[in-house]
């Protein structure tokens, strides 16, 4: 009686086979990556975006509404104090209240948090000074105006002046940018504010 030769064949991958699955699963890790990886580059940079209209605007928002409303200081003081490229001290009326009293306003950029901070002090009557400073709040974050002036001033020609009392209209430009190393670019926004009034007064 004749038996039966059984032969048992090897089922495992060839090397070729297994370089070829690590090639395609290579292939198909580099080809996800890139796609989520864009995927997160281009969320952050819509949101960066985003962020930097809302900040510029809420800065010229604020900066508009006090620049505007510029007077002189319930002690006499002209209605500009200082006016230099990135710090404005102006006197406004800004608080709703009954005292009739302008209120002494700081704008400047904090070069430490590259944030636009604004300084509110108001006039104390009895002292006749601007000695209680009542809030700093921050208008702006993210401002990248370091090399570049945030403030310029004009004359009623529209000549650019240094003169305090000859200032008629203020030009307010700020650039916003969340991760200036990075893309997106400088958000940039800016508004010509006349001062109204300042119009007349010389």
């Amino acid at each position: 009686m004749f038996k039966k030769k059984i032969i048992y064949k090897k089922t495992g991958f060839s090397l070729i086979e297994i370089l070829i699955s690590i090639s395609i699963f290579l292939i198909i890790s580099i080809i996800s990556y890139n796609f989520i990886a864009t995927g997160f580059r281009t969320s952050r940079f819509e949101s960066e975006q985003a962020t930097a209209i809302q900040e510029a605007r809420k800065a010229m928002e604020t900066i508009e509404k006090n620049i505007k409303m510029a007077n002189d200081a319930s002690d006499g003081s002209y209605a500009i104090e200082k006016a230099q490229s990135q710090e404005l001290i102006i006197y406004s009326d800004i608080i709703e209240d009954s005292n009739n009293f302008t209120e002494k306003i700081k704008f400047f950029i904090d070069t430490n948090t590259n944030e636009l901070k604004k300084i509110i002090t108001e006039y104390n009557p009895i002292d006749q000074l601007y000695n209680s400073t009542i809030s700093t709040t921050t208008i702006s974050k993210y401002a990248n105006n370091q090399l570049e002036p945030l403030f310029h001033y004009y004359n009623n020609n529209g000549t650019a002046t240094t003169i305090i009392n000859e200032i008629r209209r203020i030009k307010f430009s700020i650039k916003i940018n969340v991760t200036p190393t990075i893309a997106p670019n400088d958000y940039y926004l800016e508004s010509d504010i006349t001062l109204r009034n300042l119009k007349d007064n010389l």
